[in-house]
């Protein structure tokens, strides 16, 4: 599984800046991200390479910070790989919370990881199903080094 980190941010300049000074200072590398915009605030979403200094680095900061665990899917970069992946969880009973993706890769090697938020007490079964069904789950080291 791979450690998501969740920012609370207020929606004013400087805040997004902040976050990421502060991880720089520490010697954090941001591997991915998203930001979600919920009128006066906003949530952003950050893989990292040290997830738990993140975290006590921007909680010591006094920014409201949570973890969260995410399973990494690897499925072919191709038109309905993704509808299989779903179609998977869902006959196996399996909601998603949270998902994202991305295509890696060059023209004649190209796959993408999908990252699934699960509810917790799920989250073996779901690797297992989809491991079951010949999709490579990634640990997080294979994630944060992802070219």
């Amino acid at each position: 599984m791979v450690e998501r980190i969740s920012v609370f941010l207020e929606n004013k300049p400087g805040r997004f800046e902040r976050v990421t000074k502060l991880l720089f200072d520490a010697n954090v590398d941001i591997r991915g991200l998203t930001v979600s915009q919920m009128s006066d605030s906003g949530i952003l979403k950050l893989l990292v390479d040290k997830a738990d200094v993140a975290y006590n680095t921007l909680n010591n900061d006094g920014f409201t910070v949570t973890k969260t665990y995410m399973i990494a899917a690897r499925i072919s970069d191709e038109k309905g790989s993704l509808y299989n992946l779903l179609q998977i969880l869902s006959k196996n009973n399996i909601n998603i919370d949270d998902c994202y993706g991305i295509s890696i890769g060059s023209k004649d090697s190209k796959y993408a990881v999908i990252l699934l938020e699960i509810d917790r007490s799920l989250c073996n079964k779901a690797e297992n199903v989809l491991r079951d069904n010949s999709i490579t789950i990634l640990n997080e080291d294979e994630v944060i080094n992802l070219k």
